[in-house]
């Protein structure tokens, strides 16, 4: 399937390895800056846990000619907005400003690119910082701890296993030297794709680029981590007390092949017809129908290497464990699924991902994720189209064998001071 506003994307490849999109789009009187590092959690050694999303944040400190906290200054200043995330697979940095300031996200982004300040004050302020993050966001979220054990139980593999927040040993025990060699390693632009898209003028960009991109030097090739789990996946089963938590609550989930994979997509439309939305089968049995839930939530983890389809599933203090376990395994695996369901999750699909590409920053955050990590930008055209021939029968097949009993991974959560059935 041809997407229409691929087609003005141009590609560059600058002397030092930094990959270069640029896509204009002269309806859109802004231009998203996109900078995207090959480094996530599956990179990080035993000890490191932590050390990509840290970066997230040192990235924000100072570089050789940008002070502590100007760069939100100098962005917001002429009314701009920028983020930053990381997952398992890749780092990513942006800024959407007026057209005429783009070249401002270009120089603040070589400079930190070119000259990070790797301090000891910038680490412990960071450090520091990072770990109040996990305990707001997980430490004290009930059920967020448990997405972490339920990760740990999934994976046999430390790159897969290990959550992209890190763990507070390794931060705490983060040394500068460690620190900066991370950096060195991975935050070059041999790692690195650089996108620009909105309203611009092509040549001027990338003279642009150039400019203040082609003299930073690469770094060192770097061994890309071996990502491979056991196959086919083993299940596993645990209990998990949880001091936040006022309900007990089943996760329950299956480990899913690479994205790219063959079967990658028409599991990913079966996790749309199980698990996503209020439509979704799961919602409506265990939530609208039979009431054998107070709340259900749907976690698809796709990755670039394997990930996981699950639920949460909220439920009385009086549930048996057991018995929900066969319940949801017997409506996961037995009734077939009709036509009426494959179509409703893949017009969901589609909707979700037509409703993204109506933002230049969308267009610009995929096609970039897409270079990284497919080596190809059109690889979005290729999960429109591979989503588009999924049919009945794909469903069937990979139901069959991804959501086999013997794969189940299965984490029964129960309020601290509550009986452990």
């Amino acid at each position: 399937m041809r997407l229409k506003w691929l087609e003005p994307l141009r590609l560059e490849r600058l002397a030092n390895g930094l990959r270069v999109l640029l896509l204009p789009d002269p309806t859109h009187p802004v231009v998203a800056v996109v900078v995207y590092y090959g480094v996530g959690a599956r990179d990080e050694r035993p000890g490191e846990t932590g050390f990509a999303h840290l970066f997230e944040h040192m990235m924000f400190q100072a570089s050789t000619h940008v002070g502590k906290n100007e760069f939100f200054r100098y962005i917001e200043s002429h009314g701009g907005t920028f983020n930053a995330n990381t997952t398992h697979d890749r780092t990513v940095y942006y800024e959407v400003l007026p057209a005429s300031q783009f070249p401002l996200a270009l120089w603040l982004e070589s400079d930190r690119m070119r000259g990070l300040a790797v301090t000891q004050e910038h680490l412990d302020n960071q450090r520091d910082t990072v770990k109040e993050e996990r305990r707001f966001r997980y430490d004290n979220q009930p059920y967020m701890k448990a997405w972490i054990r339920f990760g740990e139980l999934a994976y046999r593999n430390f790159a897969n296993a290990h959550p992209v927040i890190g763990y507070y040993e390794d931060l705490d025990r983060a040394r500068l030297e460690a620190v900066y060699d991370f950096f060195r390693r991975y935050y070059r632009p041999n790692r690195a794709v650089l996108v620009v898209a909105g309203d611009f003028e092509p040549e001027a960009a990338l003279a642009w680029i150039r400019y203040y991109f082609e003299d930073i030097e690469p770094g060192p090739e770097v061994q890309p981590p071996d990502l491979t789990e056991p196959d086919p996946p083993v299940g596993a089963r645990d209990r998990w007390a949880d001091p936040n938590a006022r309900l007990p609550a089943l996760w329950v989930g299956y480990r899913s092949p690479p994205w790219g994979h063959p079967d990658f997509y028409a599991l990913w439309l079966l996790y749309y017809v199980l698990y996503e939305g209020r439509a979704s089968r799961l919602y409506r049995i265990w939530v609208q129908e039979k009431a054998r839930c107070l709340e259900f939530y749907g976690v698809w983890d796709g990755r670039r290497g394997p990930g996981t389809m699950s639920g949460l599933i909220i439920v009385p203090p009086d549930a048996d464990p057991e018995a929900l376990a066969d319940a949801f395994r017997s409506e996961v695996l037995e009734p077939p699924i009709s036509e009426a369901e494959l179509e409703r999750a893949r017009a969901l699909w589609v909707r979700h991902q037509w409703a993204r590409w109506q933002e230049v920053l969308e267009r610009a955050l995929d096609v970039g994720e897409a270079a990284l990590l497919d080596g190809d930008p059109y690889a979005v055209e290729r999960d429109m189209t591979a989503i588009e021939a999924v049919g009945l029968s794909d469903i069937e097949r990979v139901r069959k064998i991804y959501l086999d009993p013997s794969r189940e991974v299965l984490l029964w959560i129960h309020p601290n001071g509550m009986q452990d059935a």
